[in-house]
């Protein structure tokens, strides 16, 4: 089955935008590693892996973890689509880094 990149690009961006929301009990600036644990499953490894540059307590700032992730999700969704056709099959998608695999069996799966 696949998937058209800019779905998923798009798609990805308002499922990150939505869960920290959610995941941001406090309301404030920074997501902390406590509210990270609400976060969606396939999520909390995108949160460890994007939290470099993030305070000594492990919060990092709720904006800029959405727009790296949907960032690192176009630059990777882009990369993986080597045929260059605008969709990414499961052939492709399993040149994606470990941790959006889990993002985009979850959004084939639910799409």
């Amino acid at each position: 089955m696949a998937v058209k990149v800019a779905d998923f690009i798009r798609s990805s961006a308002s499922y990150i935008r939505a869960n920290v929301r959610g995941a941001n009990t406090d309301g404030n600036t920074y997501l902390t590693k406590a509210e990270a644990k609400g976060l969606a499953k396939d999520l909390k490894d995108n949160f460890e892996h994007h939290r470099w540059g993030a305070q000594a307590n492990g919060s990092v700032t709720a904006e800029k973890f959405v727009t790296r992730f949907t960032d690192y999700v176009a630059v990777n969704a882009k990369r993986a689509d080597a045929n260059g056709d605008g969709f990414i099959s499961a052939k492709e998608a399993r040149s994606l880094p470990t941790d959006l695999q889990d993002n985009f069996r979850n959004y084939s799966k639910f799409r």
